[in-house]
């Protein structure tokens, strides 16, 4: 009796250990109509000739960040504009580049983008944060960046904490 006790507390165990959660893969889109991905030193990323720029991202609504950037600008011309603090522009998403992690280039033809698990913005909004998901759906959380038209950058990303 005490044989199939232990056997029917050990089967469980090992078909829960068995579960894999693979990677997760968001593709950085500079010009989507949704958002705007800024460095950590508010300017815009456009481009990536220097890395240094790759350490935070900060996506904001698109619409909400354009108007108060024009907003801004009306002020300046009518002299009304003291500082950047006055003006709200809230983050929707804040992520940085895991230090541990290195950076790759990768072509597309060395990958199939069919066996990558891609998410998408919504995906990134709703369950990019671990700790906050009950079903941790991904390992870990990778963004790739289209450098050129069949080279993509990889680096491994880590959700921070936006205060507010």
């Amino acid at each position: 009796m005490d044989v199939i006790k232990l056997f029917l507390f050990i089967i469980p165990l090992l078909f829960f250990s068995q579960t894999k959660n693979n990677d997760a893969y968001y593709i950085l889109d500079i010009d989507n109509p949704k958002y705007i991905i800024t460095n950590s030193g508010g300017k815009e990323i456009q481009n990536v000739k220097n890395k240094k720029c790759l350490q935070s991202f900060l996506f904001y609504d698109r619409n909400s960040y354009e108007k108060e950037k024009q907003q801004i600008e009306n002020d300046k011309k009518e002299k009304k504009f003291y500082n950047f603090q006055s003006y709200k522009i809230v983050e929707t998403l804040s992520f940085s580049r895991q230090h541990n992690s290195k950076t790759t280039f990768i072509n597309h033809s060395d990958i199939v983008f069919s066996k990558l698990k891609l998410v998408n913005y919504k995906w990134l909004i709703q369950n990019s944060w671990k700790e906050n998901n009950p079903n941790i759906l991904f390992k870990d959380l990778y963004f790739l960046l289209k450098v050129d038209r069949d080279k993509y950058l990889k680096f491994k990303v880590g959700r921070t904490l936006i205060a507010r």
